[in-house]
């Protein structure tokens, strides 16, 4: 297993991130609950992440999901996707009345 960032191409090859001839803006990246802790990768000022969120995520898994984007608040963003049950759940600790978008306030 390697230690550095890869692109993995159309036909389903690996090259190191360096050598690679895609640029940054035609690209995304894909951070996995078990190799992303501590992972820093520059992204793009714009980037955009989303975050998934299970039934049994931890506000910590959260935290650390989120940390990926080093810019937050100064133009990159989050946006969270969950289950059924996990919307469910935030609706209702919410209560009846909630109309609004919900944001990242809401989640923690």
């Amino acid at each position: 297993e390697t230690k550095e960032w890869t692109v993995l191409d159309r036909l389903g090859r690996f090259q190191p991130l360096h050598s690679s001839p895609l640029q940054a803006h035609e690209s995304f990246a894909f951070f996995d609950e078990s190799r992303s802790r501590g992972a820093d990768l520059k992204l793009l000022r714009t980037a955009r992440a989303l975050v998934t969120i299970g039934p049994k995520m931890c506000k910590d898994k959260l935290m650390q999901a989120a940390g990926r984007m080093r810019m937050l608040g100064r133009g990159q963003g989050l946006e969270f996707v969950g289950t059924p049950e996990v919307t469910q759940k935030v609706m209702e600790t919410l209560g009846q009345g909630w109309l609004g978008t919900l944001t990242s306030r809401e989640l923690l």
